[in-house]
């Protein structure tokens, strides 16, 4: 059975509503190299600093390791 990666997109914290998605490896790899190559582009400021999206990227790109 092939692993799939879930990954919660959005909680609130005054309720037990939160919305989850389920990717299959294949498509967590292409998640994970779109965002690797934007980070690449966009996401350091001029001192290699990671800038907001930057930041937002790597959560991404940890979030979709596949092992």
């Amino acid at each position: 059975m092939e692993k799939k990666i879930q990954w919660s997109i959005f909680e609130r914290n005054d309720s037990d509503e939160k919305v989850s998605l389920e990717f299959k490896n294949d498509i967590a790899d292409e998640i994970r190299d779109w965002a690797i190559e934007r980070q690449q582009r966009v996401g350091f400021d001029t001192n290699y600093g990671l800038t907001p999206e930057g930041k937002t990227l790597q959560e991404l790109i940890d979030t979709f390791y596949v092992e």
